[in-house]
């Protein structure tokens, strides 16, 4: 027994001088050569099928044979290894993927079930617990799932040999050696080695980063498909306090216009943490807080009052990072590192991965994901803190946090002092607009436009009240503190914070409490005037802002006018980018102009064609009785003569505010379509059909051919037939709606036969004549088209 003992080691150690190409079929591939690469089925995948009752350690050559187990192990012949990694529960993570684990085939907990390459699931059939003996040197790597260990299939020392779970024996086939290598990013990660011959190593089956992929054993090549990362369950990662609780921006070090950002100030789960462009917005707010208790930071979306989260706690590149309700939990802590040159770093306590822009670059949109770290400018952030201040002067509206489409308004639109503010569905009208006006450091009045009151706390209800040129006192002052989901405003002299109360109509006033959501409002900034068409009324008089005559030249004078219902004072509010409108006549189109852009007392206004200059530019400035003046670009006013008002008195401008005409913009309908009529313009391949001063109907069409056009001129409607069959010299052709203007020649009809319509499609594959139109359209015109009606063709 002793001699056979002594052959067999003699065996052992010449097979471990073959060099690792000796065990191979073939050379070449990553991981693969001259091997299949099918997908894993549930049970081990080589030639030959795996009886589970069987042992995989008994080999027909002998190998494994009864001699060689009479102590039930096989004697090592390698002395004690070294111990890189810890003994513990650890995901693994091949490097030819960013997303993708080791994985059991169908979650089995039966021996023979192959181990493939799987997309995360955080299921416990991609967990394994690592184990190390000291007294062989040798790992061992156990599903959670099963309790079964990584086993080389049929113990073949061979390339392409499947890696299976099963029952544990201790054999050499199921024993592993592991060797640190550090990757381009100084990251820790392993090859890992079969103990039946060290030149035999874990392999991602064609470095495929797919599904499905078998993992086997493959002499070594140093290949990214044999190099695995342990992510262990629970990293030990540390971390110190850097900054001061507090809000935050953060910028990326990419480029500082470029924050992070909670896309439209979003309070649901979910929303993925993104890069956008700076605007200040509250989306773009962070509440910092350290816990001294374990060292790290939790970092919460103020429009939301939520936590940046880890994804499904996952410790993988690539995982999103997400805004979800606040828990407290590992993959919602944050270690935020100084780098010492102004930037910061986070890094997740879940995984030790660091936070990133995805793809490198500062673009609007860029989503914001977990990687390894490797210091680069897409991981560092500069954060600046908030003012402790959170509003601006303006005109703002006043949102809920807690029901974001409606807004504070002032009942019925009232100007009388003691109405009530409530919630209400957002219009864009006047009495929803306030003007935000600082008397302190974050201390304001909110002055309702509509009025010129401002809201106040009487009694626990939230009214409007004083104001029309009165200076504000304490009772209409606000302080103003950020909370999660907004801003909390708290009355100066009853020290009660308003509230959105019973059937999220009322707004009142309650004790203060920073973890009311119903106490969270946002200011969000709006024009003064919607864009639309008005009259301008002056506050004092019934008279109105009117175009001499209607007229639609230019130069044509503007005066006061008794108010009427004329086009000649309808004029149409027209808002630029920046802030300021264009008002120009409804019905001429000609904007109010400064003659010459003159800027000194009594230059006259008139209307011209409009150019977009600064002396066609206004804007609308509340008064504090309600009321507005409009501001030119150049600093001044419109003024007229008189003070009371008259018929035909004159506009010009002021550069004194005192004497600025106070108007009221009135709402008002216009229509450029008069009447009822279909209008065919051959020039742009277009048709319309407008009833009473409506439009109904818009469509591409497709006109006469050039040897045969549609006649231009005036004509009505006909006949209606569905459905009909038009006959010409060599064609009946059916079509589904049939409304002639033209004899019964000519007319509107669907064309299911063009493949589209518009453009220049009339020049070669033109009608005979007839209005070719999309069968949906034609249908449309038929249902409101009636006899009668007049037809206008032109070009």
């Amino acid at each position: 027994m002793k001699k056979f003992w002594s052959y067999l080691l003699s065996f052992t150690l010449i097979l471990l001088l073959i060099p690792a190409a000796s065990f191979a079929v073939a050379a070449g591939g990553e991981g693969i050569a001259g091997e299949e690469t099918e997908t894993l089925p549930p049970i081990e995948v080589d030639a030959e099928t795996i009886d589970p009752n069987a042992d995989p350690h008994e080999d027909e050559e002998g190998t494994n044979s009864e001699e060689a187990e009479e102590d039930g192990v096989l004697e090592q012949t390698a002395s004690p290894l070294p111990t890189p990694l810890s003994k513990g529960r650890y995901r693994i993570r091949p490097a030819v993927s960013d997303v993708r684990l080791l994985d059991i085939y169908g979650k089995s907990t039966t021996s023979g079930a192959g181990l493939q390459l799987y997309q995360a699931t955080n299921e416990t059939n991609q967990l394994f617990d690592v184990s190390f003996d000291s007294a062989t040197g040798y790992y061992t790597i156990t599903s959670v799932n099963s309790g079964l260990v990584l086993d080389v299939s049929g113990a073949k020392a061979k390339s392409g040999a499947s890696v299976i779970q099963y029952a544990k024996t201790g054999r050499t086939n199921q024993q592993w050696i592991l060797t640190e290598t550090i990757d381009s990013y100084g990251n820790t990660a392993y090859e890992v080695a079969s103990a039946l011959a060290s030149n035999l190593v874990l392999d991602v089956n064609g470095g495929r980063d797919v599904n499905e992929t078998k993992i086997q054993v493959w002499s070594k090549n140093n290949k990214t498909s044999q190099r695995f990362y342990f992510l262990p369950t629970n990293p030990n990662i540390t971390s110190t306090k850097t900054i001061d609780d507090g809000i935050y921006s953060f910028a990326s070090a990419l480029s500082s216009s470029f924050v992070l950002d909670i896309a439209g100030a979003s309070n649901a789960d979910g929303v993925q943490l993104a890069l956008w462009t700076k605007n200040g917005g509250i989306n773009q707010l962070f509440q910092v807080k350290y816990d001294a208790a374990d060292g790290f930071y939790t970092i919460r979306p103020l429009c939301s009052g939520k936590s940046l989260d880890v994804s499904k706690n996952s410790s993988l590149a690539t995982t999103p990072v997400l805004q979800w309700a606040y828990s407290g939990r590992i993959n919602q802590k944050w270690a935020i590192v100084d780098n010492g040159d102004g930037t910061k770093t986070l890094i997740a306590k879940n995984s030790g991965l660091a936070l990133d822009i995805a793809g490198g670059k500062a673009t609007t949109g860029a989503k914001v994901l977990m990687y390894y770290p490797h210091g680069g400018k897409n991981q560092r952030f500069i954060l600046t803190q908030a003012s402790a201040d959170p509003l601006k002067e303006g005109v703002f509206t006043i949102s809920p946090y807690t029901n974001g489409s409606k807004v504070i308004d002032i009942s019925n639109a009232s100007r009388s002092t003691g109405v009530s503010a409530i919630a209400y569905a957002s219009n864009s009208q006047v009495n929803q607009k306030f003007q935000v006006e600082r008397v302190a450091p974050a201390t304001y009045t909110f002055r309702s436009l509509i009025s010129g009151r401002y809201l106040v706390d009487t009694a626990g209800n939230v009214v409007q009240e004083g104001g029309q040129g009165a200076a504000a006192t304490t009772s209409q002052q606000w302080k103003v503190v950020w909370v999660f989901g907004g801003v909390q405003l708290i009355n100066v002299s009853t020290n009660r914070a308003m509230i959105l109360a019973s059937k999220a109509t009322d707004i009142k006033t309650a004790s203060p409490s920073a973890n009311d959501n119903l106490q969270s409002f946002r200011f969000n900034t709006t024009a003064p005037i919607p864009v639309g068409y008005y009259n301008i009324v002056i506050a004092n008089g019934g008279f109105a802002v009117d175009l001499n005559g209607g007229s639609s030249v230019n130069g044509a004078n503007v005066q006061l006018w008794s108010i009427n219902s004329t086009n000649a004072q309808k004029w149409k509010l027209e808002l630029g980018s920046d802030g300021y409108y264009i008002i120009a006549n409804a019905f001429t189109k000609k904007a109010l102009d400064i003659k010459d852009a003159g800027s000194t007392e009594g230059t006259n206004v008139f209307v011209w064609a409009k150019t977009g200059g600064n002396n066609q530019k206004w804007k609308p400035i509340p008064t504090n009785d309600g009321y507005f003046y409009l501001q030119g670009r150049n600093g001044t006013y419109l003024r007229a003569a008189g003070t009371s008002g008259k018929n035909g008195a004159n506009i010009y401008i002021t550069p004194t505010i005192t004497t600025a005409l106070k108007v009221k913009l009135v709402a008002t309908k216009y229509s450029d379509y008069q009447g009822t009529y279909a209008d065919v313009n051959l020039t742009t391949q277009k048709m319309i059909y407008v009833k009473n001063g409506e439009l109904l109907v818009s469509s591409d069409i497709v006109s006469g051919a050039p040897s045969m056009r549609t006649p231009t001129g005036t004509y009505s409607i006909r006949a209606k037939q569905s459905p009909s069959v038009l006959v010409g010299p060599g064609y009946a052709s059916p079509v589904s709606y049939w409304m002639p203007f033209i004899g019964n020649a000519i007319g509107f009809h669907d064309a299911t036969w063009q493949s589209s319509f518009g453009g220049n499609r009339w020049q070669y594959s033109g009608s005979h004549g007839c209005i070719n139109m999309p069968l949906a359209k034609a249908k449309e015109l038929y249902s409101v088209i009636s006899l009668g009606d007049q037809v206008r063709v032109h070009y």
